[in-house]
């Protein structure tokens, strides 16, 4: 049954774990049936706790109690006892959790699909959505109180009356000889199950006050006579009585310690037992018994907690209308005062620093025997001051006479701030924010200094929430170290705390930030989408499922929407947020009804392959969709129809929306044109052309004057609708495929989110990029949107997660300055000029720039010109030209001085060409493995015709041709000799081989790998080859002879990608999918030391520095690092370069010295700052937790925001370029637990 006073007695959730239990305990034959299912759970890593409510009923009965149904003959069914669970009170379950409630309903109703020895009988008061989920579902009965109580209700009480008079009276006789056996008599139990009126609560008052309040006789003629008083009747008139007699004879300190615990008991969010009803309000312990036993007649029997509940919701309700218990009511203003002042105080004298008094930083989930420690060191009282003391606060205007609260809520903000926060997170709960953002709200303008103290709490509880939840230690390092410096919160705790980690750069305003992040679904997210009211965000996933959101919170407002039977593209609210429509793989369309989760109607069935897109039309009595199979449908939303096809687009239409006034249509698609149409002919109006590639998203202003249009080519275009013209240049910006555009409410903002994982804002007047990008998805965003308010965005993305946003105001930060000057897609490839005083680099979003070495800062303006991904870049050996490939393959020569390309581009369309630098003064080309000698200048451009022959030219030069003509098969990698007479290839058949400068003469094969070569190098005077290979592992040869030096190098546990010799050739590096990297001693063939380990992925690329004593590494974790291997028994991780925002794919590059190069995050100096190295405490960053960790204890140390991964500096990192940085200081730095002994 559910009780409203019991909080483990009413939570939704624990529902169907309660009644899985009761299974096992009641049924034995179910007891294997049900242990296969936690099995299962098991094999499959899931937890029963971690189940949704769908879940757990779905898991642990449906299934268990169909299987056991399953493999029972008939006629054991005929015999089997049927299994009937009763609900008690389902109306009193909590509701707060819409998510969690309409799953318990949506589980209840599917009663009716249970095995039919399954029977369930629920009992509720009559409320709209209880009858919405059931009433066609199951029978009915309705079953009235008061005047048309029926005769069996009446019969039930009186007997249960008889029952309890006769414990009554037995107990009576035992003091008093001359009261009867059969008191009270027939008759006054008849007239007391009449007052019932069918009532068993009040029996059970009534009968309670006749027991504990003093004289029996008495009591039971005030009962009798509860039916006379004035206007009340029944249960009114009974607490009234009951009350009466309690407060009777009391003196005024008496009566005011009675009345505070009964209006505590009445007001407190959760239960307590006396004692912690004493602590909190301060009360006289030495009247706590007296106080339990006179208040006993209106309290609920107490159980094995101890805990203190009202005897009923209705006497609940009773105490807080004043109409009904007149000068008894509960004075919820004054007492909300009261509850919120106790809390204070109570924290303020209970809270301090590490309250568990633990030894030793660590996450939470390690602290051992943790529930023990609570209830030793925080008791139930400091819990539920620090859970709820905001809420108490009566709602109206903040009560200037208040000098007490002030001063207790500026001791609280002042002295215990970082304390509470330990509590909260000690018993994994909210971090918080929403109780400072009540104090805020009641508290006003009234006092601006803890107004501004309230304002930092909440961001910093928002911003943390993460790391105040995990890691109670960690949660103080983690906020004075990263929250921005200046914020009164942060530099009134500075001064009381000092031992934390020092930071250069960090965040010295709050980043634009994400508002909140939507986790359950189990796949990407495909589709986000407003309600019009703002109140709800409905999300579609690759996972099969539509959620609702709340938008405030982030609440799952309902169990997961199934129906789908593939993955959900698209959702859109009907205008009148009443109605969800989703689209979905399985080429149907389904209608939801929002607040219920049921599925409206049959699927709207007629596309040929998947439905992408989903629109209501403005009057909401049409669907339109657009597929994958070319077409576009109108469904009548009353009949389920779709009349006819719109038919005009060469491929699959990817994006459709309607025109504000109901009147037009306008779609994207993969044939790269936008049509709009007209939606009552279906007659194409317009064709739009402009777009290079696929076009994904379009979108109507509010006004329906224009169009917008996100596509495959990058770009954002607008459109004039009436005729059709293209306003402006495209939008320009994004790095990769634009996946979603939206204008703003207002028609003042567009929106657009990418591939790139980022999200962009532009005017939508002057289509300028406003330079707040939002970073914060880890993955492709694939939809955006706007709240109706235009305040907030809403996105979805691969990473699994809806995030809101908040619209961004004011001019941008530093770092969002330097992240507009930064690469938008992966680095593929950086190389430094000759002289060591530029760094260039190319990237995945077309564009290469080149960057000053020692301070970050870019030089000169992005060089622009290739269609496509920059694969590769190079200087030339004077360092006056660069020369960048990309995947198309375009070769470009760029003058550095004047950032301008030499000349145009040849491209070669069948292959990749990779430029290499080769000393003294040429710089060569290979393409397939090859390496073509004879021009004698830098070459511009190349062709090569299939397989035959390749010809290359610089300018008006001759061109000249190599003819290659050994193998059919594609060439993997190349080195050359160091004399330059031979270079080294690899091919798909597994061998490697060795062939003269040309390429014309093949001189040995070598073989002896079982996978395909990955990288092959010589050795610093050329007798030698390494190879690596898929087969993981390093082979050595003798260049003379062919033959293998050794076994193979093994240690590697995946495909290596990577291996250098070192300048002295005496050690060999190997790089590997594992993301290791390996240093094997040439002579012995034997690994020396550990394995380096830092990386968080793969590692694409190694090479040694120019002296040998340390290593560079890229890797697709996006960042490079420089390792020391001078002594290889204590190798040290000791600088990842982690400025990337995807694969690091090709390095090369000079050593700078042992200084610190960081640029400050301040507006007014984005100069560098040189320092000297800071300590080397042995950490790594845990980037799957954002987490800083000791080595080797794993301890936590602080929790680092990912917006500054990218740019933070780990031990004896020397540049980031591109980003802000931030970099460490442990000097000062002692072990949380330290911090106060």
């Amino acid at each position: 049954f559910f009780r409203h006073t019991d909080a483990a007695s009413r939570n939704p959730f624990r529902f169907w774990q309660t009644v899985a239990g009761d299974l096992v305990n009641q049924y034995t034959a179910l007891r294997a049936d049900l242990s296969n299912a936690v099995k299962k759970l098991q094999k499959q890593q899931r937890r029963v706790e971690d189940l949704d409510i769908q879940s757990q009923f779905q898991e642990l009965i449906k299934s268990p109690l169909e299987a056991y149904y399953s493999r029972i003959s008939q006629s054991d069914i005929n015999k089997e006892q049927v299994i009937l669970l009763v609900v008690d009170a389902l109306d009193e379950a909590d509701r707060r959790d819409i998510g969690q409630w309409n799953g318990l309903l949506g589980t209840l109703a599917e009663a009716e699909n249970m095995p039919p020895i399954f029977r369930l009988i629920i009992t509720s008061r009559s409320y709209d959505d209880i009858r919405g989920h059931l009433e066609l579902k199951c029978l009915q009965e309705t079953l009235t109180t008061g005047e048309y109580v029926t005769e069996e209700s009446q019969a039930d009480i009186k007997r249960y009356l008889e029952y309890r008079f006769a414990l009554i009276s037995k107990r009576i006789q035992q003091q008093q000889s001359n009261i009867s056996p059969t008191w009270p008599g027939k008759d006054i139990i008849s007239q007391l199950s009449n007052q019932a009126a069918g009532l068993f609560i009040w029996a059970k008052v009534a009968l309670d006050h006749i027991e504990a309040g003093g004289n029996p006789v008495k009591c039971l003629q005030s009962v009798q006579d509860s039916s006379s008083i004035g206007h009340l009747q029944g249960l009114d008139g009974l607490y009234m009585i009951i009350l009466q007699s309690i407060y009777q004879n009391l003196d005024a300190e008496e009566r005011d310690i009675l009345q505070r615990v009964l209006w505590t008991i009445i007001m407190t969010k959760q239960p307590m037992d006396i004692l912690s009803i004493e602590q909190l309000i301060n009360a006289p312990t030495c009247s706590l018994w007296w106080v339990e036993q006179t208040l006993r007649p209106v309290l609920a029997e107490k159980r094995h907690d101890q805990l203190l509940r009202s005897c009923h919701k209705s006497f609940t309700d009773f105490m807080l209308d004043k109409e009904r218990s007149g000068h008894f009511v509960v004075k919820q203003d004054t007492h909300g005062l009261f509850l919120v002042d106790s809390c204070l105080q109570l924290m303020n004298g209970k809270l301090k620093f590490n309250i568990l008094r633990l030894t030793r930083g660590c996450f939470n989930r390690d602290i051992v025997n943790l529930p023990e420690k609570v209830s030793t060191f925080i008791p139930r009282s400091l819990q539920h001051a620090c859970l709820y003391w905001a809420e108490y606060y009566p709602s109206g205007q903040f009560a200037t006479n208040r000098d007490n609260l002030i001063q207790n809520l500026e001791q609280f903000l002042q002295q215990h701030f970082f304390h509470w926060l330990e509590v909260l997170s000690i018993l994994s709960t909210r971090p918080g924010g929403y109780l400072l953002r009540m104090a805020r709200q009641w508290l006003g303008s009234f006092n601006s200094d803890l107004h501004q103290f309230l304002t930092d709490g909440i961001r910093v509880t928002e911003f943390f929430c993460q790391s105040i939840q995990e890691s109670c230690s960690g949660l103080y390092s983690t906020i004075l170290t990263f929250a921005p410096r200046a914020i009164p919160l942060i530099k009134h705790y500075h001064k009381q705390y000092h031992h934390f980690l020092q930071i250069k750069g960090g965040m010295h305003r709050w980043p634009t930030r994400c508002h909140n992040v939507f986790l359950g679904h189990q796949g990407l997210v495909h589709s986000v989408a407003f309600s019009p009211d703002g109140n709800t965000i409905v999300s579609g996933s690759e996972d099969g499922t539509v959620r609702v959101w709340a938008a405030h919170t982030g609440k799952s407002l309902q169990e997961p929407l199934v129906g789908h039977q593939s993955w959900v593209t698209s959702v859109a609210y009907s205008p009148d947020g009443k109605n969800i429509a989703s689209g979905s793989g399985d080429m149907s369309i389904r209608i939801w009804n929002m607040f219920t989760g049921q599925s409206l109607g049959k699927p709207l069935e007629g596309h040929q392959h998947y439905v992408t897109s989903v629109v209501f039309s403005p009057d909401g009595t049409k669907i339109v969709s657009g597929s994958f199979d070319k077409t576009i449908r109108v469904w009548d939303i009353s009949n389920g129809q779709s009349p006819g096809l719109l038919l005009g687009h060469n491929s699959w239409v990817t994006s459709v929306a309607v025109s504000p006034d109901g009147t037009k249509i306008v779609s994207g698609s993969g044939d790269t044109t936008i049509r709009i149409w007209d939606i009552s002919t279906g007659q194409t109006l317009r064709s739009l052309r402009g777009h290079d590639d696929c076009v994904t998203s379009v979108a109507f202003s509010p006004d329906g004057t224009k169009i917008i249009s996100g596509s495959r080519d990058r770009t954002i275009q607008v459109w004039n609708t009436s005729t059709g013209q293209r306003l402006g240049q495209p939008l320009e910006g994004h790095g990769n495929w634009v996946t979603s555009v939206a204008f703003s409410p207002d028609m003042t903002k567009i929106v657009s989110g990418s591939y790139d994982k980022v999200i962009l804002i532009w005017d939508a007047s002057t289509y300028q990029n406003l330079g707040h990008p939002l970073k914060g998805h880890k993955d492709y965003v694939t939809s955006v949107a706007f709240s109706p308010d235009g305040m907030k965005i809403v996105s979805g993305s691969y990473d699994r997660t809806v995030q809101v946003w908040k619209i961004p105001d004011g001019r941008p930060s530093q770092q969002q300055k330097q992240s507009l000057q930064a690469h938008k897609n992966c680095i593929t490839s950086v190389a430094y000029s000759p002289d060591g005083t530029k760094i260039v680099s190319g990237s995945a979003d077309r564009i290469v720039r080149v960057w000053n070495a020692s301070t970050g800062q870019r030089l000169g303006q992005p060089l622009k010109g290739h269609p496509s991904w920059v694969t590769s870049v190079a200087f030339s050996s004077d360092g006056t030209k660069i020369v960048s490939v990309s995947a198309g393959t375009t070769v470009l020569v760029w003058d550095i001085s004047t950032g301008q390309s030499l000349t145009q581009s040849l491209e070669c369309p069948q292959y990749y060409v990779t430029p290499v630098a080769y000393p003294p003064d040429q710089l060569k080309l290979a393409c397939l493995g090859w390496r073509f000698m004879g021009h004698q200048s830098c070459l511009n451009s190349t062709a090569f015709p299939a397989y035959q022959s390749k010809a290359s030219g610089l300018g008006g030069s001759l061109i000249q041709p190599y003819f290659l003509d050994h193998t059919q098969d594609y060439v993997r990698p190349i080195a050359y000799s160091p004399d330059g007479t031979m270079l080294v290839s690899s091919s798909k058949d597994m061998t490697v081989q060795i062939w003269n400068s040309t390429g014309q003469s093949l001189k040995k094969t070598l073989r002896g790998h079982s996978g395909l070569i990955t990288s092959v190098a010589f050795s610093p005077d050329g007798t030698k080859i390494v190879s690596g290979s898929r087969d993981r592992t390093v082979q050595l040869w003798d260049v003379s002879t062919g033959q293998c030096l050794g076994q193979p190098l093994k240690g590697h546990q995946d495909r290596v990608y990577s291996i250098a010799f070192s300048p002295d050739g005496t050690k060999i590096i190997s790089s590997s999918h594992d993301r290791t990297i390996q240093v094997w001693n040439v002579s012995t063939g034997q690994r020396l030391g550990k394995p380096l380990k830092g990386h968080q992925a793969g590692i694409y690329s190694v090479a040694f520095s120019p002296d040998g004593e340390k290593v560079v590494s890229g890797s697709f974790d996006n960042t490079i690092r420089v390792w020391s291997i001078r002594n290889m028994s204590t190798i040290q991780d000791e600088q990842p370069l982690e400025a990337h925002a995807s694969s690091v794919n090709s390095i090369s590059g000079v050593f700078l010295t042992n200084s610190i190069i960081t640029v400050s995050d301040s507006d007014a100096d984005s100069s560098a700052i040189a320092g000297k190295q800071s300590s080397t405490h042995d950490w790594i960053l845990n980037t799957e937790s954002g987490w800083i960790l000791t080595i080797p204890d794993n301890t936590p140390v602080a929790w680092v925001p990912s917006i500054l991964w990218s740019g933070l500096h780990t031990p004896l990192t020397q540049l980031v370029i591109g980003i802000s940085q931030t970099v460490l200081d442990f000097n000062g730095y002692i072990p949380w637990e330290e911090w106060e002994t």
